[in-house]
């Protein structure tokens, strides 16, 4: 399980992917935004401003997408529960509660310095933190290598924009 302390202006200890990841860290899930040249502007609307979330599966994938107003536009995070080496999954609860979620830690880092530039806490709202485990279980039962997840990384995004994407949505949340 992830619990390590981190900061705003603190270095990054997540990879340098350019780019967002979505990761399940054993008590909720964090959205890594890794981007050059963050704005005052940018860097704002991922602490305070509005959001939107949408979750949809395409080619084994599921794929989160986000926006925050103003400044960020439709962005998009593909995942697969069985891409981690550790027992991670074993964590997953049986159910969400009425009135419960799971927590979605967004890390902003400016990609050239690598530095932490904001950091926010999201509460998901029950119906959607249900289809996202759904979702994770589903994909425990169908695990991909690593070369498979590439592979259908590679094929969805050749074949599909973000906002062509946003069709196949079946669950949002917005705040």
């Amino acid at each position: 399980m992830n619990t390590q302390k981190l900061e705003v202006g603190q270095v990054s200890p997540f990879p340098s992917q350019l780019g967002p990841s979505l990761n399940y860290t054993g008590n909720g899930f964090d959205l890594v935004i890794n981007l050059p040249d963050l704005t005052p502007r940018e860097i704002s609307s991922y602490k305070n401003g509005p959001y939107r979330f949408e979750l949809l599966e395409k080619n084994q994938l599921m794929i989160m997408l986000f926006e925050f107003k103003p400044g960020c536009p439709l962005s998009d995070a593909p995942f697969h529960m069985s891409q981690y080496p550790d027992d991670r999954a074993a964590n997953l609860p049986e159910t969400i509660e009425d009135g419960q979620g799971f927590a979605l830690q967004i890390i902003v880092i400016e990609q050239r310095s690598q530095k932490i530039k904001a950091l926010r806490t999201i509460g998901l709202p029950t119906k959607f933190s249900r289809d996202l485990l759904d979702v994770c279980r589903k994909q425990l039962k169908h695990p991909l290598s690593k070369s498979e997840y590439d592979e259908a990384v590679n094929q969805t995004f050749k074949n599909y924009t973000t906002r062509q994407l946003a069709r196949y949505s079946f669950s949002k949340a917005k705040g």
